[in-house]
């Protein structure tokens, strides 16, 4: 039986080897930016995230009955480095660069998009399209070698191209449709309960969730009127008569909260950068941010052996990238501590600096 798209990205990331601990929010927020939505055209980030960071969506679909096709370039690529660059990205979601140029030779052929989604470790990419628009042989056909040339031209050289056809359904299969009504009410009470107490921008900004019979929602710890809110959304939700008898509030100090989110976009664009090249064998990251400082780990497949000249371009690339006028001020004063792991988890780069140090 074919595992899913989404039982195999979680195999793939207990894989990457780490130092660092992650949380399960941390840990589900990796996952859920390794899995790209594209069913529409994406929507500007601004990487100003304190109203967007929860915004990200994961697209799943199943991975059933699909050979791997592996890049035809990666021979004449394979000797090749292109000057290797970290550019900060304004309109992804934690997503590499080459993405949207994938979605423009899907439907520049002509095909409806169906999803497209990227596993770190071994690298893979995933692209469906709906079906109706021919058959698998007829889109490979058309799509493998447009894909693979601009690849290339990426000096994207080391990765798994998984394309398929993904069929239409006329019923939803996102869950119990009671459920989602019920998760659609009770956001609808949450959002009209912030706006109705001066707080309509949290509402944009976070959700609620729930679990058995209790709701969650996460407020900054600047908010006094926590418990306020608490009331009236229990009592609101009472007389909708969902099934919630409970409201827990947990507040979180939303300087460091926005920090977090910044040291993941920045992990996020570091490993982008360089995964999918030959020259560089990454196999997946991991961040975190503690006491004003950001740990950034990329794990690779090099040897301490590696070339000189390959580990001095990726270190120049990084701190090229951190003193960008752009990084710079959105780090803030953070320090950070930066590492390039080897197949042993061994550092062949470290990149560190000491909070508040220019």
């Amino acid at each position: 039986m074919k595992q899913s798209f989404d039982d195999q990205l979680g195999d793939s990331l207990k894989k990457v080897d780490t130092q660092l601990q992650m949380d399960s929010e941390q840990h589900n927020l990796l996952k859920k930016r390794i899995v790209l939505e594209s069913r529409k055209a994406p929507v500007p980030l601004k990487r100003k995230l304190n109203k967007t960071w929860l915004s990200l969506a994961a697209a799943i679909f199943l991975l059933v009955g699909f050979s791997p096709f592996y890049s035809t370039s990666m021979a004449s690529l394979a000797a090749k480095i292109l000057p290797l660059k970290i550019s900060s990205v304004e309109n992804q979601s934690g997503s590499p660069e080459f993405v949207n140029g994938i979605m423009e030779i899907v439907s520049g052929n002509g095909y409806e998009m169906g999803g497209l989604g990227i596993l770190p470790d071994p690298y893979t990419i995933d692209v469906s399209v709906m079906a109706g628009q021919g058959d698998l042989k007829e889109v490979k056909e058309n799509l493998q070698p447009q894909i693979e040339q601009y690849l290339a031209d990426q000096g994207v050289d080391k990765y798994k191209l998984l394309i398929s056809v993904e069929k239409r359904s006329e019923e939803s299969d996102f869950g119990d449709p009671e459920l989602l009504a019920n998760i659609e009410k009770l956001n609808l009470i949450y959002k009209d309960v912030l706006s109705n107490l001066g707080y309509p921008e949290f509402a944009e900004r976070s959700g609620i969730s729930f679990s058995n019979d209790t709701a969650y929602i996460e407020l900054p710890d600047t908010v006094k009127e926590s418990e306020e809110i608490r009331s009236a959304l229990l009592t609101a939700i009472q007389k909708e008569k969902l099934p919630i008898e409970k409201v827990d509030v947990q507040l979180y100090n939303e300087k460091e909260r926005e920090q977090n989110m910044q040291w993941s976009m920045i992990g996020d664009e570091i490993y982008n950068a360089l995964a999918g090249k030959s020259a560089y064998d990454v196999t997946g990251y991991s961040y975190g941010y503690t006491g004003k400082t950001g740990f950034i780990e990329i794990k690779t497949k090099l040897s301490q052996n590696t070339s000189i000249d390959i580990l001095a371009s990726i270190e120049t690339a990084i701190r090229d990238y951190l003193a960008s006028d752009e990084i710079n001020t959105q780090i803030a004063g953070d320090g950070y501590n930066i590492k390039l792991l080897d197949k042993n988890n061994n550092s062949l780069v470290k990149i560190t600096r000491t909070p508040g140090e220019e």
